[in-house]
């Protein structure tokens, strides 16, 4: 599934609380920082801090959605 599609996130968690009696698994393709220029696909900024102005970006970026997947 996309995990950068929150109604499909949604959906997906119904079907899977609908089956009963055997495991689910849930494999969500995303791509990290997904919606920020300067973040998206980049390694280094996973568990990485940001200062006040990244922040601001980020912040303004993510107002638009995530680009990567379309």
């Amino acid at each position: 599934m996309d995990g950068h599609d929150a109604a499909g996130i949604l959906r997906t968690l119904d079907v899977a609380r609908e089956s009963k009696g055997a495991p689910v698994v849930i494999i969500a393709r995303t791509i990290k920082g997904c919606g920020v220029s300067f973040m998206a696909d980049r390694r280094e900024w996973h568990g990485h801090a940001i200062c006040k102005a990244e922040y601001d970006q980020a912040m303004a970026e993510l107002g638009g959605g995530c680009a990567c997947t379309k």
